[in-house]
């Protein structure tokens, strides 16, 4: 049968031909005093199509008159859609089935027709066949065309968001779920007032766009939508397309999984919600193309994503591409983004921006490893990146890689590492004109062990003496190469005897003063190859001239210069090997090597660092 809604497509009859085509069906419908569009009937074989307003109407219908097989088309699912300036909602072409068990009923695409019309408590006695008067009977009405999704209007939802239409969601994606094949559940454009929604695995949620689509929380301190899976098991579905507004509910969680593998997030947008979403454990898991921003007076939210259990790794393999979040007065939830426990994730062309120069922006915990941020950026927040051991198991961020990040503008520090093993960033940008006193771009703690820096760029704006671009502080094996630090006070400040780091091929030429300070002297300590003075290491004073024929090492990370002058000097003693020459001499002494002067009146010697 056609489905064809258009009244320019049915043909005018008198009211005497349309009860003669209905034979004596004809004369059932007639009686009922429905208010049936006289003269309207369907031109086609077999029972004539008939027309009612609602669900309402399609019950009050006189089926002891139909054959099996009645087509009865339903403009919408409510009365009053005419005064809706979206028009009818919720209708559609329904069939009569007569030995159709009414147990079947679900008020959206099985309709019973004993079941009593009421729309109290937004549909939940109506949707649950409460009141049905022929509980073991047979005849219902079967929605057609239900061919790829579900649509939630079908089963009530309004779209005015006038009421909290909890209900008819749920059954929506209930009845999707008892399909041997899965349908998604399709949200047209409008808004809907939502309480819990408790998803299921192989049932899609989608929006029209995130634009036109609006959720909207109906209380504070909800989740809006969650998908418990325990241990873990296969969600395979995708939530898009919508947006949740949580404009005067604080407090409000927009999405949560556990377990979940291969749930995708697609073109959702996170207004105001505290928390955006939380993926626990599981893995395979996409979110593209979102955002999370502040509306009315609720802060931007945050996002979860790994494991809580301390013995369960969390989204292996999942991806977040694409993802922008917006701080503006309101201020944010901090840290704006959690990595706990995740492995081998890929995060691309994540965006967050804030106007707070507070808080941190993005956290990686715990032992998280094999991340790769590539072209991401972390601006104008307190702290842009902090990775740590956090809470729980006492295990700290390894192997994880950032290429082309930029931290722009962040107050305190573009990265913090508290803790953290065999970390990579390759071609990061640091810019900041918050490179004043006390302030350190990148610090690396005593935690933190051969973390690798590979063309990165630190570049302040000169405003305020005593901002370092790198603190080595008590770490270890650390490794700079080809960086540079330009617009700071200094290049790179050195405290609590870091060790067995290297700087290499570094350009420190272009700050305000030293471009390396502080307690760089310890075993393994190296630069080399590198442009910038370093006046801690050339204008020191050399060590004091030991006893004739005896020796002292260079612990300075660069070679030295050493000039000798004056006194009596009969030979040089280098490497272990006395080597008998008079009068002034100068030679190369490379840090570790060792190095003195034989003679019978004092001279004196000057040490001179390289660059």
């Amino acid at each position: 049968m056609e489905d064809n809604n258009s009244s320019a497509n049915w043909k005018k009859v008198t009211r005497r031909a349309f009860m003669a085509t209905m034979g004596a069906a004809g004369v059932g419908v007639a009686s009922t005093g429905l208010g049936l569009p006289v003269g309207r009937a369907y031109a086609a074989a077999g029972p004539p199509m008939l027309y009612v307003d609602s669900i309402a109407d399609l019950l009050a219908l006189d089926t002891t008159q139909f054959s099996s097989g009645q087509h009865v088309n339903v403009a919408a699912y409510h009365t009053g859609w005419t005064a809706n300036a979206k028009g009818p909602v919720g209708g559609g072409i329904f069939v009569w089935k007569t030995s159709m068990a009414k147990s079947l009923h679900n008020g959206g695409t099985v309709v019973s027709n004993t079941v009593p019309w009421t729309w109290t408590n937004v549909g939940q006695s109506f949707l649950n066949g409460v009141g049905e008067t022929n509980p073991t009977g047979n005849g219902v009405y079967v929605r057609q065309n239900v061919h790829t999704s579900i649509d939630v209007t079908h089963f009530g939802a309004k779209s005015d968001g006038a009421l909290v239409e909890t209900v008819p969601f749920q059954k929506a994606i209930d009845f999707a779920a008892s399909l041997t094949r899965k349908m998604p559940v399709y949200i047209p454009a409008g808004a809907y007032t939502l309480g819990e929604i408790t998803l299921a695995p192989e049932v899609s949620i989608r929006g029209t766009d995130k634009n036109r689509t609006k959720l909207i929380p109906s209380m504070e301190g909800m989740t809006l939508f969650t998908l418990d899976l325990g241990a873990g098991g296969g969600a395979n579905l995708t939530l898009g397309d919508f947006n949740i507004n949580c404009d005067g509910k604080p407090s409000v969680r927009g999405i949560y999984a556990k377990g979940a593998n291969c749930l995708g997030i697609h073109n959702v947008a996170f207004y105001g919600c505290q928390r955006a979403f939380e993926l626990d454990q599981g893995g395979w898991n996409r979110v593209v193309n979102c955002e999370s921003a502040p509306i009315g007076e609720m802060v931007t939210g945050d996002f979860w994503v790994g494991s809580s259990d301390d013995n369960v790794y969390g989204n292996v393999y999942s991806v977040i591409e694409n993802y922008q979040i917006r701080v503006a007065a309101n201020g944010a939830t901090s840290p704006a983004g959690t990595f706990r426990r995740a492995v081998a994730m890929k995060i691309t062309n994540l965006i967050a921006c804030s106007n707070q120069f507070a808080g941190t922006g993005i956290v990686i915990e715990n032992d998280c490893q094999g991340l790769m941020f590539t072209d991401c950026s972390v601006v104008g927040f307190g702290i842009a990146v902090q990775f740590r051991k956090g809470a729980g198991i006492d295990k700290a961020p390894v192997f994880n890689t950032l290429t082309n990040v930029e931290f722009d503008q962040n107050a305190t520090n573009a990265i913090l590492m508290d803790a953290g093993t065999d970390n990579r960033f390759t071609s990061c940008a640091v810019t900041s004109s918050f490179v004043a006193t006390g302030t350190q771009q990148i610090v690396l703690r005593s935690a933190a062990s051969s973390n690798r820096f590979y063309g990165c760029h630190v570049a302040g704006y000169y405003t305020s003496p005593g901002g370092t671009g790198w603190l080595l502080d008590g770490c270890d094996r650390t490794v700079l190469e080809g960086c540079t630090v330009t617009g700071s006070y200094q290049g790179i400040a050195a405290s609590n005897h870091p060790t067995h780091c290297k700087v290499i091929d570094c350009d420190f030429s272009d700050n305000v003063t030293y471009g390396v300070t502080g307690d760089f002297t310890n075993q393994g300590n190296e630069i080399r190859g590198c442009f910038g003075i370093i006046p801690d290491i050339a204008n020191a004073a050399a060590p004091t001239l030991p006893a004739s024929g005896s020796t002292v090492a260079n612990v300075w990370p660069v070679p030295v210069r050493v000039f000798v002058t004056g006194g009596t000097i009969t030979g040089l003693k280098l490497a272990g090997t006395t080597i008998t020459h008079a009068g002034p001499a100068q030679f190369l002494l490379n840090p570790g090597e060792t190095a003195g002067v034989v003679y019978t009146g004092s001279p004196t010697w000057t040490w001179v660092g390289t660059r």
